[in-house]
């Protein structure tokens, strides 16, 4: 979505197509320089635990290395002429998809007290269970003060067609005995770099 509002835009002279292409670059650019040292990792006995049983784990890794996955987070930053460049590699990428947002008027210990006991209040008296983590009143670590969580579209929109497309990789592996890997992807939201 936003690589299309760029477009239509007209900034910077940025087509998705072009773009689409860049970002694989980038990403295979980025793979490549990955692949040697976590070969080297795999096969070094150093990297797994030091016991009897793990002795034969750097041969197993190496032996399926190039038959497994790992998602990778990949952010990017777009100069003025539409040119990505890579800022960060994230090994274990948040599959998340809410956002959170502090709670309005929840200024004292008193306040948030309050909008606690009055939620809970109104879900008793309207029967309504538990439920779903949407919008109710929070204190978890996610923010310093009193918030709510509520669904982000646009994580949803990402990040759900990339867990079903990497489920479904998986499984066109299991069921592939000839070794196709070009045609596992076929389906999903990924294209072959």
């Amino acid at each position: 979505a936003v690589l299309e509002r760029l477009e239509a835009e007209q900034a910077a002279g940025i087509s998705c197509a072009s773009m689409w292409q860049a970002l694989g670059d980038l990403a295979r650019q980025t793979v490549d320089a990955m692949a040697g040292p976590c070969w080297a990792a795999a096969g070094d006995a150093a990297t797994w635990e030091s016991n009897e049983a793990a002795l034969k784990l750097p041969a197993i890794a190496q032996d399926r290395f190039f038959s497994s996955f790992h998602l990778l987070g990949l952010d990017v930053l777009l100069d003025e002429s539409g040119r990505p460049w890579l800022l960060e590699a994230n090994c274990n990428p948040s599959l998340s998809i809410d956002e959170v947002r502090p709670l309005d008027g929840a200024k004292t210990h008193a306040d948030v007290n309050k909008l606690f006991a009055e939620f809970s209040k109104g879900r008793r008296a309207s029967g309504v269970g538990p439920g779903a983590k949407w919008g109710r009143p929070c204190r978890c670590v996610a923010h310093p003060r009193a918030h709510a969580h509520y669904e982000c579209p646009i994580d949803s929109a990402v990040k759900v067609p990339l867990v079903e497309g990497a489920l479904r990789i998986v499984e066109q592996a299991q069921k592939d005995s000839l070794g196709r890997t070009a045609a596992w992807s076929d389906g999903t939201v990924f294209q072959l770099v």
